[in-house]
């Protein structure tokens, strides 16, 4: 993702996605993963079936708009 940078990081590339996302995150964070997991666990979704949890920050709106 940064080609031209001869010491890449995650904090790099992070910085580097923020921009495309319209909530300015780069990156996802393991405890929002986690809360979407122990929510769809729990009795909340006792009776939903076959649904997907985008976790993206917004990523994918310009896409489906």
């Amino acid at each position: 993702m940064l080609p031209d940078d001869p010491n890449p990081s995650f904090a790099k590339v992070s910085e580097m996605l923020k921009p495309g996302n319209p909530i300015a995150v780069g990156h996802l964070d393991l405890i929002d993963i986690a809360r979407a997991i122990v929510f769809f666990v729990g009795p909340a979704t006792a009776k939903v079936t076959g649904e997907v949890f985008d976790i993206s920050y917004g990523s994918t709106a310009r896409s489906i708009a």
